[in-house]
């Protein structure tokens, strides 16, 4: 494997097809995503685009805070954590539609630097 950019990765190797001589192949991922990026979340609701760590500043957004979490179908094998940094509230995590996160219809962290690693089904959020 060779790395050809910021966002790209080659990977290189041979096919070997029955019948036929084998043969290079290259194939050039474009959309790729480095795995560990992170947000500090300091407002009182946040939507999860494509972050793997979530951490909640509560203490700046005043009060609970709501995170809104991904539609199971688009994250399927997906693990996310999520860890309170501060005293003030809560943090709610919320799946989309009718989604639960194993069987409730929230999860909610209450203790100070509290982590919540949860991941994607396909289906539902599971807390692991």
């Amino acid at each position: 494997m060779a790395v050809t950019g910021p966002s790209k990765r080659r990977f290189i190797g041979q096919l070997q097809e029955p019948g036929l001589p084998p043969r290079n192949v290259a194939l050039v991922l474009d959309s790729y995503k480095r795995e560990y990026e992170s947000v500090t979340v300091t407002a009182t609701a946040y939507t999860v685009l494509d972050k793997l760590y979530i951490l909640v500043d509560d203490d700046t957004a005043g009060g609970d805070v709501t995170i809104t979490l991904p539609a199971n179908i688009d994250n399927t094998d997906k693990t996310m954590f999520v860890k309170k940094l501060g005293t003030t509230g809560n943090v709610i995590l919320t799946p989309a539609g009718s989604e639960t996160i194993d069987g409730d219809t929230t999860a909610t962290i209450i203790l100070q630097y509290t982590t919540l690693c949860i991941a994607s089904d396909g289906t539902n959020w599971q807390i692991i």
